[in-house]
């Protein structure tokens, strides 16, 4: 049976390899897709179980049927120590699929000079699980499905 991940954010989606860092252009911490946010509201791909907040609110992570995810809000936007970003969340909790996680405020994140591209990253691949990112350029909502896995 197939599983699959929706976009975090309404907006522009892109592959890794054309974010500017090189820790997430080289998959450094895994594979997934770039979105370049539209709207406020980042949210959960999937439905699953918090399993970290960053200090900072800039990046979250979800645990999902064995798949870990890390949502990463911008580039070095934790030079901001939290300015611009409200979570909603905390670790622990149960969150829902496109259950509103953190509101950010992108102009002024962008104004302070810093990218708004979001990372959607697989932070652990299980040898047994087959991964398939789906990072053609393209605008997507909410719904679209940006990531599938099945065993």
């Amino acid at each position: 049976m197939k599983k699959q991940l929706t976009s975090c954010a309404q907006g522009r989606v892109k592959p890794l390899s054309h974010v500017n860092d090189p820790v997430f252009s080289s998959k450094m911490i895994g594979d997934g897709v770039a979105i370049t946010p539209t709207h406020p509201e980042i949210v959960s791909p999937c439905d699953g179980i918090v399993s970290m907040v960053f200090p900072t609110q800039h990046a979250f992570g979800i645990s999902s049927e064995g798949i870990d995810i890390l949502i990463h809000i911008g580039i070095d936007t934790v030079s901001l120590q939290g300015k611009h970003f409200k979570a909603l969340i905390k670790e622990g909790d149960h969150v829902q699929a496109h259950q509103v996680c953190v509101v950010c405020d992108f102009k002024e994140i962008q104004e302070a000079g810093l990218s708004i591209d979001t990372m959607m990253i697989i932070s652990n691949k299980p040898e047994d699980v087959e991964i398939v990112i789906h990072d053609e350029t393209r605008d997507v909502s909410i719904h679209d499905t940006l990531i599938t896995w099945s065993k």
